[in-house]
């Protein structure tokens, strides 16, 4: 396809996407077999030799919408003609543009947003960021509640407690502060370290605080007894990613390099019960599924993989025409996945198949962290393009 059939293309998929306004665009179509024959026509179509037929099933795809989804979908991944692939994902990318757009949008951040959390409730939704503040933001009214005016640096890791009262952070200025979540006053800093603090967890009980960084450890400390209760060595590099099973007996945490990734621990004991290898070169991330059995990782490829938490073997692989991973979450039923990805993209995934679901749009730079309401029915994102955006997923 030439430059001027490519602009073209776009600018029709732009046109039919933006017809219906706020509203839904599309409308469910009844899947028999007829239909599906005639999407299927359509789809091998966006090959044709002749632009105007490729354009025309275009146009005939996205006013299908819903219904060409799934065989959309199969041929962006598996068609053997790379111009029917390229064509597929970008008319899914319009159909769930349409379908799925941010239901709200909060600037404010004045460097990329690296770390959002909802609060336990839902009401309210944490932002961390490169500018050196915290924010929290009401989610009905997309307003700003309070920001953080401590002399921060970076702020790359943050967690609420269960009860929602309190929030934890943790900065490069080698510091984990505990903040008031209403009054955004903060109410204490655990002992100084002496590397910058990438990233923390916290138990379902709120007793265990466990946070990575600089120093190549991930640590945990015991909020009733006052001290640290564990320390886990074992990575070569800078620790970026860490999760605690909600029980509090297990921990995981990410380090970059090919002979690292994620080393699963015991908390008890301080032992080392699996390894699941790196397979990027980027900073890798990691969560761990409610029920502590299975994690996802991710390390800067355009795919990210589930494991077996205890014993470290590859399940499944996660892959699609996007971007390399920048951020991965598991839902709070542990069915869904959601990606984040440095083409400004969002994946929501089928935990147990690996299928793409729906894919969200609106950031304008990189996606930097996602997370999942404790309802599992909204989502929020922070990015390289320094604003918070909150989606409503499909059931």
């Amino acid at each position: 396809m030439n430059r001027l059939h490519r602009r073209r293309f776009l600018a029709s998929l732009t046109g039919l996407i933006t017809l219906g306004g706020c509203g839904p665009l599309f409308a469910a179509v009844p899947n028999d077999p007829a239909q599906q024959a005639k999407i299927e026509r359509f789809i091998k179509q966006l090959g044709a030799r002749k632009f105007h037929t490729r354009q025309v099933a275009s146009q005939k795809l996205i006013a299908l919408g819903d219904a060409a989804l799934p065989a959309l979908r199969r041929a962006a991944n598996t068609s053997a003609d790379p111009e029917v692939r390229r064509r597929a994902r970008q008319i899914v990318a319009a159909i769930d543009r349409a379908r799925q757009p941010a239901y709200r949008c909060l600037p404010g951040h004045d460097n990329a947003v690296a770390i959002v959390a909802f609060a336990p409730n839902g009401r309210h939704v944490a932002s961390g960021s490169d500018d050196g503040t915290v924010r929290v933001w009401n989610v009905a009214t997309g307003r700003l509640t309070w920001r953080s005016h401590a002399p921060l640096d970076w702020v790359r890791g943050l967690a609420w407690m269960p009860d929602g009262r309190q929030l934890v952070t943790t900065s490069w200025d080698h510091t984990i502060r505990l903040w008031d979540a209403a009054k955004g006053t903060e109410l204490a800093q655990l002992p100084r370290q002496a590397r910058p603090v990438r990233t923390v967890a916290v138990s379902a009980d709120g007793q265990l605080i466990l946070w990575g960084g600089n120093d190549k450890t991930a640590r945990v400390w015991n909020l009733l007894l006052g001290r640290e209760v564990a320390c886990f060595r074992g990575h070569h590099e800078a620790v970026t990613s860490v999760a605690l099973t909600r029980d509090g007996r297990y921990a995981a945490s990410a380090a970059r390099g090919r002979d690292d990734g994620v080393r699963v621990w015991e908390v008890r004991t301080g032992k080392q019960i699996a390894h699941c290898p790196s397979r990027g070169d980027g900073l890798p991330v990691v969560a761990l599924a409610p029920d502590g059995r299975t994690l996802v990782s991710a390390d800067g490829a355009s795919d990210f993989a589930l494991w077996d938490a205890h014993t470290g073997h590859l399940r499944r692989l996660f892959s699609g025409p996007r971007g390399a991973v920048r951020a991965v979450a598991f839902s709070p039923d542990g069915r869904r996945v959601l990606s984040g990805h440095d083409n400004n993209e969002i994946m929501l995934w089928d935990a147990a198949s690996g299928k793409d679901m729906t894919t969200l749009t609106g950031h304008r730079l990189a996606v930097c962290s996602v997370a999942f309401s404790a309802d599992g029915h909204y989502a929020a994102s922070g990015s390289e393009d320094r604003t918070v955006r909150l989606w409503r997923l499909p059931p």
